[in-house]
């Protein structure tokens, strides 16, 4: 067996390798363990930083969300009124799907009397079976149709009869577009041809419509109160209805009394073909006049003052209507009421929907303090 042989000096030199190794081991794990806790130090800054940067990112989304809760809150209560109030408004008229009568169940009407002749047509009572209607069509009789043929415009005289039936026509077609309980339906049309012909089969346009007693002012003032307040609130329901109608915002241009009819005790517009959905242009200065006044309201971009419409048909409706109904023979109980809606409706404080309000509220009233009080009856009646 061979001896490993090591000079002295290498044995020194091993001698002091194997003293010194467990010094450096030492030294190597503390080195290690310094770069690892520096390593880790950093690590832990690093993540305690993007801890108080998602901190601080929570924190904003937070301002935001309350900020953004409180503009819904806001929100809410500001439009919480108008919906209580247009909860309170009638339901809009549903779509009249019915069928229509057509030329030849039209043709079939037998005309019983004649009830109107207008400015652009003339109204008879029809009637088919057991039911009556209004019948509607053009003649040579009625005013625009005379003042066009005199005038000499056209050569043919046929030609000024086609604007009669344009008339009729445009009535029949604004029904189709304006359906509300306190506007008569479209119950018939049938077009033919421009003739004009007593005998119903042969005219050219015929309309029919609900037919209806014609409203008289005097007539309504001798009704009872509350009568009066019901014909106002069917008068207010439909000035609602016009503010925003398939047509825009649509004015009543003719407030006489006989273009309204009472069907079933219900009034309704009974004339429409004069109806207009276009708003008044502002004047020179960019100014919006309802009477040649200031009416409050802005120019707008085209030229056109919107509201007008709305604020027009109120103006007219209280003075045709409603101060003659409600503004004499006011029962005491109910004055107080009645002259403060007055009042604010001359003041302009109220729109159309307040007034559909107002007068829901005033009828209510009225029921609650003319309704008998229930019957006392003694517990000990023997029946």
């Amino acid at each position: 067996m061979r001896t490993l042989f090591l000079s002295p000096k290498l044995r020194w030199v091993f001698l002091l390798i194997l003293t010194l190794s467990p010094i450096l081991l030492v030294f190597l794990s503390f080195s290690n363990t310094a770069s690892l806790k520096d390593e880790f130090d950093q690590t832990s800054n690093d993540r305690v930083q993007q801890l108080e940067e998602a901190v601080e990112e929570l924190q904003k989304q937070l301002v935001e969300e309350k900020d953004l809760e409180k503009d819904l809150t806001d929100t809410l209560k500001k439009y919480k009124k108008i919906i209580i109030k247009r909860s309170k408004a009638p339901a809009p008229a549903p779509t009249y799907e019915g069928k229509i009568l057509d030329c030849q169940e039209i043709d079939r009407i037998k005309i019983t009397q004649n009830i109107a002749q207008g400015y652009s047509k003339v109204v008879q009572e029809g009637q088919l079976g057991d039911k009556y209607y209004a019948v509607k069509s053009a003649s040579y009789e009625v005013k625009n149709v005379k003042d066009c043929v005199n005038s000499g415009k056209y050569k043919k005289r046929e030609d000024c009869f086609i604007l009669g039936s344009y008339q009729v026509l445009k009535e029949a077609m604004m029904l189709r577009q304006l359906q509300h309980p306190n506007i008569v339906r479209l119950l018939g049309l049938c077009v033919r041809s421009e003739n004009s012909s007593p005998l119903i089969h042969e005219r050219g346009v015929t309309v029919v419509e609900e037919l209806g007693t014609p409203v008289l002012l005097h007539i309504l003032g001798e009704m009872i109160f509350r009568s009066k307040v019901e014909v106002c609130l069917d008068l207010a329901r439909l000035l609602h209805y016009l503010v925003d109608t398939p047509l825009g915002s649509v004015a009543i241009t003719d407030w006489r009394d006989e273009q309204f009819v009472l069907v079933a005790g219900e009034m309704k517009l009974a004339d429409v073909d004069g109806l207009n959905s276009k708003e008044p242009p502002c004047d020179k200065d960019m100014k919006c006049l309802i009477n040649d006044l200031p009416s409050g309201l802005k120019c707008a971009q085209n030229m056109e003052c919107p509201g007008t419409n709305a604020k027009t048909n109120l103006l007219h409706a209280r003075t045709h209507f409603l101060q003659p109904l409600l503004g004499s023979g006011i029962p005491i109980e109910f004055f107080k009421h009645t002259s403060n809606l007055l009042q604010d409706l001359d003041k302009a404080n109220l729109d159309a929907e307040d007034l559909v309000e107002r007068l829901e509220d005033l009828m209510k009233f009225i029921d609650s303090y003319t309704q008998p009080p229930p019957l006392d009856i003694a517990k000990d009646y023997q029946y």
